[in-house]
């Protein structure tokens, strides 16, 4: 088999156009076809002995002029480098998929094992995919395809041939995952493999009467749909074409369940559609691939423009409306085609990478869904849970809440706050309030001499509510409905260990940045009186509010401390239970809430002064599964804060690894 193509060729013509943009369609000196790895390996070092420059073409994926192709150098082109093998009598089950093969192709030979990689959703699509990022069918729940790479096989530009995985080259593997073809060419992709054989799937077209209600849809999808089911996966798509001034809506959907026909009722919306045409049903993956590809065809020339935002039911309309009226405007044009696609990218898409040893994308960390946020406005999740709740926004046995949004990636970017060294501890002591309110017992340490050695132990006897403490999911529930977060019941509690603090303690912990909010330094500021001991109101990461309450505690004699703690109402400062409050809290986002009052917020948290609607322990601990702290010491701190003008921290706190624990002391520092 001849190897290299030279113009004039036939070969040389096929080659250069077997591409389905005439952007990719140049004119190289000449064409390589390697069969072998090791004749890329020699192509490579000669080229790079010789200073030739030369592009890669795989199966074809970008239409980006020159992505792909080159005028007057050498295209190396994997057209005879398409062979599949599947691999699943090892620990990790993977493919190996050459270069020049199509995704169509890979679906079809893995479906004979009832195996799916990562890979893309359209049949004719090639493997550059596993490079750039990578959406798939199953990116809900396992990331992108760059994040199901197991190894890559390259060559580099001495002409090596290595292979290339976390184990044995962990900064070169990052690099391609997300680098593209700029680090080495790659010649074989190991890609893991998940449970194949039948799905849901199928895509749901309407016509241009449609395109609002397709747009609230879409909407959904991105913001509520995509979030609380990782299994779920769409394509919302809308086209305009010229040649008949037609806009028609066509998505492809999917959802991974072997043991169905149709989609699951947190999709309903897209069969609320009037649908000119709906071929939901159990398919293969290589047939979905087949199909979403159907009726697209190759144009004469394509242009893609990217942009990303955050989910805004306005901007989608905005956007799409805009680029509708452009192309309108041309009149009907033959064989003028837009498209205009939304790609939702979830948070636990996006740190999935970080779980697989990273990727080169820098979304590592991302807690908002780029093109996709919960509005306050969306609340509840569990239509037929209490007001407000996010039940099963990280799944239904989630018992971790609003910690979720701490991932690796964040706790990496809150290690930044590091400068100094100086710590400062945020705990009270044990022993403090003397007198705790609200009944309960005061703390107890008992020295156990162990003679006749010169030994002891001390045992200690306090309630977990006492002094400085987290609560935990298991400690309030809303009221009303008798349910804790995620939907527990009291049974549930007592009868077994659900969202004990323990798994708050497994997951390490409450660590990331801190933000201090130091209300008493802004109230001095603007010549406010507090009285931390009263009921006052005031209205992140993990945030932090000073109220001056531990300072005035502090202050008190023995006497006045018994007085306060025996009071017919317990009167304290705290954060105003609002829907403004609590608005404010959800936009930020925050992992954990605290401060240095006894209840956060203004206590007591029912009577005369509060609104039932908006009790924040019902909204903030059970509803949104957000810890809440109280009687933190923020008084060190706000001193250093003061000094340095530095208001966010590292915070380290772990609450005690008591299984099916309620609340915890936190054990928590700051460190400058």
């Amino acid at each position: 088999m001849y190897k290299v193509a030279a113009n004039g060729t036939s070969a040389y013509t096929t080659n250069d156009q077997m591409f389905w943009s005439t952007t990719e369609w140049l004119s190289p000196s000449c064409i390589f076809q390697p069969t072998v790895s090791q004749d890329v390996a020699d192509a490579v070092k000669l080229f790079v002995a010789n200073d030739c420059q030369f592009a890669i073409r795989g199966g074809g994926h970008s239409a980006v002029a020159g992505a792909a192709n080159i005028n007057d150098g050498i295209l190396i082109s994997f057209s005879n480098m398409k062979n599949i093998s599947v691999h699943t009598n090892v620990d990790t089950p993977y493919v190996s998929v050459q270069p020049g093969a199509v995704w169509g192709d890979v679906y079809t030979y893995c479906d004979k094992f009832d195996v799916v990689p990562m890979c893309g959703r359209f049949y004719p699509v090639g493997t550059g995919l596993a490079l750039g990022a990578g959406f798939s069918f199953l990116s809900n729940e396992n990331g992108f395809a760059v994040d199901n790479v197991k190894t890559y096989e390259v060559v580099l530009a001495n002409g090596t041939l290595v292979d290339v995985s976390q184990a044995n080259a962990p900064d070169l593997f990052r690099s391609l995952k997300g680098g593209g073809n700029n680090f080495a060419v790659v010649t074989r992709y190991d890609l893991l493999l998940y449970e194949g054989g039948l799905v849901v799937g199928g895509e749901i077209q309407t016509l241009e009467n449609q395109t609002e209600q397709w747009l609230d849809v879409t909407y959904d999808y991105s913001v509520r749909q995509a979030v609380l089911d990782v299994k779920t996966h769409a394509l919302p798509a809308v086209m305009y074409i010229g040649t008949t001034d037609e806009v028609i809506t066509l998505t492809p959907l999917y959802y991974n369940d072997h043991n169905s026909s149709v989609l699951p009722p947190i999709m309903k919306g897209w069969y609320d559609l009037t649908a000119s045409s709906d071929t939901i049903r159990q398919a293969n993956y290589s047939s979905l691939a087949l199909e979403f590809d159907a009726g697209l065809g190759d144009g004469q020339y394509q242009e893609q423009l990217t942009y990303t935002i955050y989910a805004d039911r306005e901007e989608y309309g905005i956007a799409w409306y805009s680029f509708l009226e452009w192309g309108r405007s041309f009149g009907n044009v033959d064989g003028l085609t837009l498209l205009h696609c939304n790609m939702p990218l979830t948070p636990r898409m996006m740190n999935a990478g970080v779980e697989k040893g990273s990727n080169s994308l820098g979304l590592a960390g991302t807690k908002d869904v780029l093109s996709s946020i919960i509005e306050f406005e969306q609340l509840p999740l569990d239509p037929q849970g209490p007001p407000g709740n996010a039940w099963g926004r990280f799944g239904k046995d989630d018992e971790l809440g609003t910690l979720n949004l701490i991932t690796p990636g964040v706790i990496v970017k809150a290690a930044q706050e590091i400068k100094t060294g100086v710590r400062i501890s945020l705990d009270w002591p044990l022993s403090m309030p003397s007198y705790p309110s609200f009944g309960r017992n005061p703390f107890q340490q008992e020295i156990v001499h162990r003679a006749p050695n010169c030994i002891n132990d001390d045992i200690l006897h306090f309630n977990t509510q006492g002094s400085t403490q987290w609560d935990g999911f298991r400690h309030y529930a809303h009221q009303k409905f008798k349910r804790f977060y995620n939907n527990r019941t009291q049974e549930q509690i007592e009868s077994s260990d659900v969202i004990g603090l323990h798994a708050v303690a497994e997951a390490g912990g409450i660590t990331g940045r801190g933000v201090l909010l130091d209300y008493v330094e802004w109230a001095a500021s603007k010549s406010i009186s507090i009285e931390a001991l009263s009921s006052t109101s005031i209205s992140g990461d993990i945030l932090f509010i000073r109220s001056g309450f531990t300072a005035a505690y502090n202050k008190l004699n023995d006497s006045q401390r018994k007085d306060l703690a025996h009071r017919s109402s317990p009167d304290f400062i705290g954060v105003d239970a609002s829907e403004k409050t609590l608005r404010w809290l959800w936009q930020h986002q925050f992992g954990a809430v605290a401060g240095d009052a006894p209840s956060f917020e203004r206590a007591p948290i029912r009577g005369a002064h509060a609104d039932p609607n908006y009790n924040l322990h019902e909204w903030v601990l059970a509803g949104w599964g957000c810890p809440i702290g109280e009687l933190f010491d923020l008084e060190a701190l706000s001193k250093h804060c003061k000094v340095t003008g530095r208001y966010t921290f590292f915070l380290s706190s772990m609450p005690l690894k008591v299984i099916g624990g309620v609340a915890s002391p936190p054990n928590a520092f700051a460190i400058f």
